[in-house]
């Protein structure tokens, strides 16, 4: 039984940029970026040679610039829910806690 049991642990990262790379304002030209974590410790079950069933939490971060070009216009991404939000020198950094599972083949 204990034999068929393994963990991974894996961390992600993946920046990018939404609509406008850059845009001008008052202060001069500024990136628009979004950059994302998740860190992932996934627990697997074998059940033959080339068969697996996974599942674990995720523990997400999501920083991204509060980038606003129209007045009323809101570009930001948005999150199913945060437990953690801070907004600070036009960024915005959300953190929330997801679920992963799957089969491998």
């Amino acid at each position: 039984m204990v034999k068929n049991l393994s963990i991974n642990f894996e961390l992600t990262h993946a920046q990018f940029y939404r609509k406008a790379f850059r845009y001008e304002h008052s202060a001069g030209t500024a990136k628009v970026w979004n950059s994302f974590c998740q860190f992932r410790p996934v627990l697997n079950y074998r059940f033959t040679k080339h068969f697996k069933m996974f599942l674990g939490p995720t523990f997400n971060l999501l920083i991204q610039n509060d980038f606003r070009p129209l007045e009323g216009y809101d570009n930001t991404l948005k999150v199913p829910y945060s437990f953690y939000n801070r907004t600070q020198n036009n960024a915005i950094l959300d953190m929330w806690v997801g679920v992963v599972g799957g089969i491998k083949f």
